[in-house]
């Protein structure tokens, strides 16, 4: 991991929303050089995106839709061949990657760069969202670079910050380029260092009530699917009780005699990004079970597999729709989890 450097402190300390400074500090280390605007385009061929080699880069400009993208690379001719989302753990805002895609010419391609350890949820993400728009989805390909498929006419892409910062850097010392290197270690110094950032600086929204409620409604929203399951037969909770820790509240049962639980999860929520509300599932011995993450993988199930909780399986949530529908649709995504799992006799 680099060095801390100012750049990451300042950052950490001040900046309410860090992945704008991330985002101008790219674009600032791209525009001042061709043969790292080159190494991008080299990069992007790793995850199977052909762009020209020298795009012009600008922050932060409005398009049709009125959303706006932090970074874009426009050809020689003005028009937007390349659009890069920059992403730490602020989650996909409404009109990504579906609006932004609709606005795309046909040919470009939507990048989105997130800490290693998101490259896997948030794509799943995104291939969730374009498929429930209707959006055609090509075949995924997933390459040392990151992630990458055709949707529609348009190329949908992800990659790690880390990836592509180490690309930069390798370019910039083969050149000689000593201070376009030391810039992009102060942003790698400050995009690692928020890959583990454990406290950001408070906003004025986070200290209403509003936050704690929501957090509340989570747990109920648990509680509610558990006995949505058990309505249906699917679930048992006798002799059961709920468990809680830091950040933590779970609901054991057995579901189709596997044991499992729901949990609201803040380190998982904010970790990974997924979801704050997971079902974790094990064998029926409560075990981690090879049988189940088999079962899992055939039904093409997303989990994050954990040594000591089975296969975590994170749990959507709708937004902008009432509560009946959100646990409407939660219910179907555990059901779907339930009818995968091995028969137990």
């Amino acid at each position: 991991m680099p060095t801390p450097t100012i750049l990451s402190h300042l950052t950490r300390r001040f900046a309410a929303h860090p992945e704008n400074i991330a985002t101008e500090a790219l674009a600032f280390i791209l525009r001042g050089s061709a043969e790292l605007r080159a190494s991008v385009a080299g990069f992007l061929k790793t995850v199977g995106v052909n762009i020209p080699a020298d795009l012009r880069f600008e922050t932060q400009s409005t398009n049709e839709e009125g959303s706006r993208p932090d970074l874009i690379g426009a050809d020689r001719d003005g028009q937007p061949r390349l659009i890069i989302e920059a992403k730490f753990w602020a989650g996909l805002t409404d009109a990504q990657p579906v609006g932004y895609l609709r606005a795309m010419s046909p040919g470009a391609t939507l990048l989105f760069l997130t800490p290693s350890a998101r490259v896997d949820t948030v794509w799943a993400h995104l291939l969730r969202r374009v498929g429930k728009a209707g959006m055609s989805v090509g075949t995924c390909t997933t390459t040392s670079g990151g992630r990458f498929a055709l949707v529609d006419d348009k190329l949908l892409a992800i990659a790690s910050w880390r990836s592509l910062l180490g690309v930069l850097e390798a370019s910039a010392d083969a050149s000689a380029n000593h201070a376009a290197a030391a810039d992009i270690r102060q942003l790698s110094s400050l995009c690692d260092g928020m890959d583990s950032e454990a406290f950001l600086p408070l906003t004025s929204d986070e200290l209403t009530s509003n936050l704690g409620r929501r957090i509340i409604q989570f747990g109920n929203l648990g509680i509610s699917l558990q006995n949505r399951l058990v309505d249906l037969k699917l679930a048992s909770v006798r002799g059961m009780r709920a468990t809680g820790g830091n950040g933590s509240y779970g609901r054991s049962m057995l579901l189709r005699k596997h044991g499992c639980a729901i949990n609201f999860s803040a380190w998982r929520w904010a970790h990974w990004g997924d979801s704050p509300l997971w079902l974790d599932v094990k064998g029926p011995n409560w075990k981690p079970s090879g049988d189940v993450r088999a079962a899992l993988d055939e039904a093409r199930i997303s989990y994050r597999d954990s040594p000591t909780d089975g296969c975590l399986v994170p749990l959507y949530l709708l937004s902008s729709v009432e509560r009946d529908e959100v646990l409407d649709d939660l219910t179907r995504q555990a059901v779907v989890v339930a009818s995968a799992l091995p028969t137990v006799p």
